[in-house]
């Protein structure tokens, strides 16, 4: 598989995590964007905060760095942001799974 350029890492990220963003019973989930820093969040809300859970948490986190997605937070246990992303055309050894301790690549070892 052809790496991918930033931009082209971009825009599937963006179109990826959008599916994640909605509403259900218990919560809803936004996506947010920060293009300058390259930052995609998907952050939750429950629609009924309990004492013993947070009212707000984050779902999801990624930024692209140089030409990889670094997701800094995936939460979910059955739909995990990588697998979209593969699936979607983003080869996997331009994802590094930093909540998983996957380190950036040096540029030494990239040469």
């Amino acid at each position: 598989m052809a790496r991918l350029t930033p931009d082209q890492l971009r825009d599937t990220l963006i179109r990826e995590l959008g599916w994640y963003a909605g509403t259900s019973d218990d919560f809803r989930l936004y996506f947010a964007k920060d293009d300058e820093q390259r930052l995609y969040v998907i952050s939750g809300v429950r629609n009924t905060p309990q004492a013993e859970q947070e009212r707000s948490f984050i779902l999801m986190q990624a930024r692209i760095v140089d030409d990889h997605i670094v997701i800094d937070e995936d939460t979910l246990w059955d739909k995990n942001l990588w697998q979209a992303l593969e699936k979607a055309g983003v080869p996997r050894e331009q994802i590094i799974l930093a909540y998983k301790g996957e380190k950036l690549p040096s540029l030494d070892e990239a040469k």
